[in-house]
């Protein structure tokens, strides 16, 4: 799914309680919303979202400027009985510049 990174959270390190590796980090986002279907209906501009992602996920757009363009790839689970999307995979394409260029990333 094609959408807008507005920016990275990642927190990576040592447990002190039980010594154990820890890499835990959100995506955040902004997606297109659909047209709107129907007249008097209105929908255009961006909903923001943010999904859980694995740190070497992240370090692959962690040094880019955002925003930045990108395909990201959702995995749909079940957890503690809630639907939940988590970051998968995510493939860099274009940087928004405030000019309203874009470039390649």
């Amino acid at each position: 799914m094609k959408m807008m990174i507005l920016g990275v959270e990642l927190s990576a390190g040592v447990s002190k309680k039980n010594g154990q590796a820890y890499s835990i980090g959100q995506l955040h986002t902004a997606t297109q919303l659909a047209p709107s279907r129907g007249e008097g209906n209105i929908a255009k501009g961006f909903v923001g979202a943010s999904y859980e992602c694995p740190g070497e996920v992240l370090q692959k757009v962690a040094k880019l400027p955002f925003p930045v363009h990108a395909e990201v790839e959702l995995l749909q689970q079940v957890r503690y009985g809630k639907l939940q999307s988590l970051v998968v995979d995510v493939v860099p394409g274009t940087i928004v510049r405030s000019e309203s260029k874009e470039v390649r990333a």
